[in-house]
């Protein structure tokens, strides 16, 4: 059993589970030298599986932000309708997940507010030996933790218990 987690959008991350809850793929939302979406990037990882695979994703559903401009909310709804295309042209099962559904499971009880470093301290703690600190697109060097990174793979853990949850 295989489940992934996108956290779609320009910082955006995809991550892989196994059924044990192992992370066994993450990489940043793939984009173009000009910025763009690269779907090629992302429907390659996926090309080598067959519907009769035990392998699901679940995609965090895109919605407006406070403070957000037109164009960018524009961009996150094109790109979320992309890549929820993609699976649907490769016949591969997706789930559509809520961020506050996935968050609510996590963030119990943190007194932290931001969601990001409430992220970065669950990813570490489900996957201690794991290098969150990756730079995002346009950035040669860091010493910030990618949020984008550490969203997918809570996604993709939270899709995972709840498949277990279904078989049961």
């Amino acid at each position: 059993m295989i489940t992934y987690g996108i956290d779609n959008g320009k910082n955006g991350g995809i991550v892989a589970v196994d059924g044990a809850g192992e992370l066994i793929h993450k990489w940043v939302m793939p984009l173009t030298d000009e910025g763009q979406l690269d779907t090629d990037a992302i429907v390659e990882p996926f090309s080598v599986f067959t519907k009769d695979d035990n392998l699901h994703v679940y995609l965090e559903q895109a919605q407006p932000m406070p403070k957000q401009g037109v164009s960018s909310t524009f961009k996150t709804g094109y790109w979320y309708g992309l890549i929820e295309g993609m699976f649907n042209a490769l016949w591969i099962p997706y789930t559509i997940i809520n961020p506050r559904r996935w968050q609510n499971h996590f963030f119990k009880g943190m007194k932290e507010k931001d969601t990001k470093k409430k992220s970065f301290e669950c990813a570490s703690r489900l996957w201690p030996e794991q290098n969150w600190i990756v730079p995002k697109h346009g950035v040669k060097k860091t010493t910030k933790f990618h949020d984008g990174l550490t969203d997918a793979a809570l996604i993709a853990e939270y899709g995972r218990l709840d498949r277990l949850s279904k078989k049961l």
